[in-house]
């Protein structure tokens, strides 16, 4: 498969439509070939520069520039961006506990990467499945020094999400 073949995953990996998820309708990557994919990048020396990026191109990205992430998908969890997105979060988590902040600043610098040219369904992800799910109701050492290390795209969508948390909260304290 050539490098253009493979920066193209919505006219290539197509899988039929009977098996697509709801909430994956613009996804066109099947699972076998998604396999196939990433072991041929676990070879590569260089990844390609990551571009705009959409909900259909996450998976191919994260393929090319976290294989250690892409190889957590498990094929149930495929093509549903918010359980893709998990498969991140736990590799950063993971990181986090074993205090390998080398680790974790490499993850953030990718995510706060994508968001900024994320679309809508890409940012909900991250802020709901990544950053939220990651960080809110841990305030244990290890966390509080990854919090730091935070770029300030990150940072700001994660305290925008604890106030809204906090202010659901209250709503719900006060009915």
């Amino acid at each position: 498969m050539t490098q253009q073949e493979l920066a193209m995953p919505n006219t290539l990996f197509l899988f039929s439509e009977a098996t697509q998820a709801p909430c994956a309708q613009d996804f066109k990557l099947n699972f076998r070939l998604f396999a196939a994919m990433r072991q041929v990048l676990r070879r590569r020396s260089h990844a390609i520069p990551v571009t705009i990026m959409t909900r259909a191109d996450f998976i191919h990205h994260v393929t090319l520039h976290m294989p250690e992430v892409a190889s957590r998908i498990e094929e149930d969890d495929f093509g549903v961006l918010h359980l893709e997105m998990g498969a991140m979060k736990l590799a950063t988590r993971e990181a986090i506990v074993r205090y390998e902040f080398h680790t974790v600043r490499r993850h953030f610098t990718f995510i706060a990467y994508l968001f900024d040219h994320a679309d809508a369904p890409l940012r909900d992800a991250i802020v709901v499945s990544y950053l939220g799910s990651l960080f809110i109701g841990d305030a244990t050492s290890q966390y509080v020094n990854a919090r730091g290390l935070l770029p300030a795209n990150l940072a700001s969508a994660l305290k925008k999400l604890e106030l809204r948390y906090r202010r659901a909260e209250r709503r719900r304290i006060l009915r």
